[in-house]
């Protein structure tokens, strides 16, 4: 008598158990369904802008270019001017890095 309220109290704690995890568990086998609408495109929060470089008869320029729409910004600005054996780093020497 004694075996089988164990046995059946084994049996409800397993199945309790089992339906605990079950409804506990994330279920990770759901389908997602991707966004078909159209014009929904993955848009940069902020520009990449950044300064770009040119070295024209010694004299080093700066100027700001976006890199996400592909445009300059502003004017050249002057930097500083090299001497030809100093050279700024990076330079080849033909104007240009």
């Amino acid at each position: 008598m004694c075996k089988k309220k164990s046995s059946r109290l084994i049996f409800l704690l397993g199945a309790a158990g089992f339906a605990l995890s079950v409804f506990f568990c994330p279920v990770s086998s759901l389908p997602v369904q991707a966004s078909t609408a159209p014009g929904n495109t993955v848009q940069p929060q902020w520009d990449d802008i950044q300064y770009r470089y040119i070295c024209v008869n010694y004299k080093i320029y700066k100027r700001l270019y976006n890199y996400s729409t592909c445009n300059w910004i502003g004017e050249w600005i002057f930097v500083r001017e090299v001497s030809p054996e100093e050279g700024p780093p990076g330079w080849d020497g033909n104007g240009g890095w």
